[in-house]
């Protein structure tokens, strides 16, 4: 892999060669998940967002990311679903991508679903496995209370913070506050006893924090416009953009007051200003070493 990744040379064709070796490498698809945990990725605290996100060719990837509170999810670890499959295997998919996670790590995080995800197969699993979790549901969702056996809709649920049986599971229904946009209310449903309804509320609420990785991922970094032939491709694509991600993420933290300053006057993001600053250093060392080796 080492020689792969060494694209020293300024010929195309050796690049693309070296390249195409590296996009061949199956062990990556080992190599980096076993960072996860000596990297310290993530901990047994943290809370980890959970999507699907289209990345063409009838390639799906499923994404599990760490929440900052900072309006980017840190990505910690995904799996490619491919188009065409059986009918309700993508649930299956998911408890699958799940449980393997689980091993890599050695816990169970609490996960952060969208609606998507509120199926009896994967609410089932997660509960059964005592997996603490935060799922938002349709406001048709028909469920029963569990004080009183009264069944209807959530939406129709008195209160904002009440026992239900749903999914052959008796969960935490807890609703958020109307929004001043006049858009629905987030109806979750959640295993956790113990957190405060603020609490899973802030869960949610940080959940499009993933979106910002799929973006970075796609645009910044150039995936959006790359054609992969093979699923291997994309694997070995996506995890140097994690690796980019887990770079900039440290490298953010030792950002000067100066630099903060400066980043803010750019309007840019933490992550964006970091990838600038990388990009013109190395435009900065690739002229300068043309330089040298022209006898300027």
């Amino acid at each position: 892999m080492h020689t792969n990744a060494r694209l020293t040379s300024y010929r195309w064709n050796t690049a693309k060669s070296k390249m195409w070796r590296l996009l061949k490498n199956v062990r990556i698809r080992i190599l980096f998940p076993s960072l996860i945990v000596p990297l310290g990725m993530v901990s047994s605290t943290d809370v980890l967002v959970v999507d699907f996100s289209d990345f063409k060719n009838g390639r799906q990837v499923l994404l599990f990311a760490k929440q900052t509170a900072h309006g980017r999810a840190i990505p910690v670890y995904f799996e490619i679903l491919e188009y065409p499959i059986q009918k309700d295997s993508q649930n299956l998919f998911v408890i699958q991508a799940i449980e393997r996670l689980v091993r890599i790590l050695g816990y169970r995080p609490t996960l952060v679903f969208d609606r998507g995800f509120a199926c009896p197969s994967i609410i089932t699993h997660l509960a059964s496995h005592s997996h603490t979790f935060v799922i938002r549901i349709k406001k048709r969702k028909r469920v029963t209370r569990s004080t009183t056996g009264r069944v209807c809709a959530v939406e129709d649920m008195y209160g904002n913070d009440v026992v239900i049986e749903a999914y052959d599971t008796e969960l935490r229904l807890v609703v958020s506050d109307k929004p001043k946009n006049d858009t629905d209310s987030w109806y979750l449903i959640t295993n956790d006893t113990c957190a405060t309804r603020d609490n899973i509320i802030n869960k949610y609420y940080h959940r499009f924090e993933i979106e910002e990785f799929f973006r970075d991922a796609k645009r910044l970094l150039g995936l959006e416009y790359v054609q992969f032939k093979t699923t291997q491709s994309l694997t070995v694509a996506l995890w140097f953009a994690i690796l980019t991600v887990w770079l900039f993420e440290r490298m953010t933290r030792a950002l000067t007051k100066e630099e903060q300053q400066e980043r803010v006057v750019w309007q840019v993001s933490e992550f964006r200003y970091v990838l600038e600053k990388v990009r013109h250093a190395a435009w900065r060392a690739l002229l300068t070493s043309e330089s040298v080796g022209c006898g300027v």
